[in-house]
C-alpha cells in the first residue's frame, strides 16, 4: 500500500497528515484538504499517473491517464466513464484540459502529444518534435499557448498551428520566433 505524507515546511517539515489507500505509486495529489477521498474509481488496468478536475459547459468532470496507454474522461457526478482516449503506444504521463478552448492534450512516453476535441473526443492531431519522452504539459492562462516538457528539452506551441513558438534543447540552445524574426541564444550554467 502506498501512502502520502503532508509535510509542513514552516514547522521543520513535520508530518501533519498521512493519506493512505493507494495500491500503486502516487504521482499527483489534487485534494489534500481532507483525509477522506471524495470517492474511489477503478479506472485503469495499470497505474494511474495523473488525475484532474475540470468543468466543461455546466458539468464537472475528472480526467485520468495511465500506464495502460489510455486517458479517461469521467462524469464527476455519476462516476461513469464518458470516454476513453486511445492511441498512444507507451505510458501517458500528463494531460491538459485547456480552460478556454474545447481541447484536451495528452503527453506520453512515446514522445507524442495528442490533441483531442473535448466535446466529440475526436483526435485532431498528433505532435512529435523528436525530443524523446513527453513528461509534462501545461497551458499559459489567458494565452493560446501550451508548454510541453520532454527528456531533451521543452517546446511552447501556440494553439492554431503546430509550429513551436519557442524551443529549448537540453544542451542549452533556445530558439524562438518574434514577429518575422527567428532568434537564438545559448545558455550556459556556471
Amino acid at each position: 500500500m502506498t501512502c502520502l505524507l503532508n509535510l509542513d515546511w514552516e514547522r521543520g517539515w513535520m508530518c501533519t497528515q498521512i493519506f493512505e489507500g493507494h495500491s500503486h505509486y502516487v504521482m499527483q495529489i489534487w485534494n489534500i484538504r481532507s483525509l477522506d477521498p471524495n470517492y474511489t474509481l477503478e479506472a485503469h488496468s495499470k497505474g494511474v499517473n495523473c488525475v484532474d478536475y475540470f468543468t466543461h459547459g455546466d458539468k464537472p468532470y475528472l480526467i485520468t491517464d495511465s500506464d495502460d496507454q489510455t486517458t479517461k474522461v469521467w462524469d464527476y457526478q455519476t462516476k461513469s466513464c464518458v470516454q476513453t482516449l486511445e492511441g498512444h503506444t507507451l505510458n501517458i504521463y500528463a494531460f491538459c484540459f485547456h480552460p478556454e478552448l474545447p481541447i484536451i492534450f495528452t503527453a506520453s512516453e512515446d514522445g507524442t502529444v495528442r490533441i483531442w476535441q473535448a466535446t466529440t473526443y475526436r483526435l485532431e492531431t498528433t505532435l512529435n518534435y523528436g525530443l524523446e519522452r513527453a513528461w509534462t504539459i501545461e497551458y499559459m492562462k489567458g494565452l493560446r499557448r501550451i508548454v510541453i516538457g520532454y527528456d531533451e528539452g521543452s517546446v511552447m506551441i501556440k494553439i492554431g498551428r503546430e509550429i513551436p513558438v519557442a524551443n529549448m534543447f537540453s544542451y542549452g540552445k533556445v530558439i524562438w520566433a518574434k514577429h518575422n524574426e527567428i532568434l537564438t541564444v545559448n545558455i550556459k550554467c556556471v
